[in-house]
């Protein structure tokens, strides 16, 4: 099933129609119209808007299995989080050594992909992070509080 046929199954299951959902979003008909008909997917930032109206998870829409207990589910989005971290710090480092003159890093990077890189990595980490608080019901302390100990117990497998 694609995302288009997700989005369409998601708002009819909501008993919405596409002008409504284009309203909850601020979308437009026609951009709602060509997701669900397949014709282009959505951004990130549309994605993030269609689960909030929808209000569903974003594995929903992208097709992610569901793990089977609350707290596998938890397990697995608090791995995804910490994933969506890592790659933010991957990106983050490049564009220090690239500001420190790293010469084999300039010939492979401009300023500006670097930059791109590093803003794809905190939106991903942010839609993800509202995803998870969202899915469990919980505030951003509490989150913050569920990373701090997960990383302790990686910390302790080390």
């Amino acid at each position: 099933m694609t995302i288009g046929e997700r989005i369409k199954q998601t708002r009819k299951k909501k008993g919405m129609t596409q002008k409504e959902l284009a309203e909850k979003t601020g979308l437009s008909i026609g951009t709602v119209q060509g997701y669900e008909q397949g014709k282009y997917n959505p951004k990130r930032a549309s994605i993030e808007k269609l689960v909030s109206a929808l209000n569903v998870p974003v594995s929903d829409l992208l097709g992610e299995p569901r793990p089977t207990t609350p707290t596998d589910h938890t397990e697995s989005r608090l791995n995804q989080l910490m994933e969506e971290c890592g790659e933010l710090i991957s990106a983050s480092a490049r564009y220090r050594r690239h500001l420190h003159g790293d010469r084999t890093l300039n010939e492979k990077y401009t300023e500006r992909k670097l930059i791109a890189d590093m803003t794809e990595e905190i939106a991903d980490v942010t839609l993800v992070m509202s995803d998870v608080r969202r899915e469990l019901g919980i505030s951003e302390e509490e989150l913050y509080g569920k990373i701090n100990e997960k990383m302790k117990r990686t910390e302790g497998l080390l």
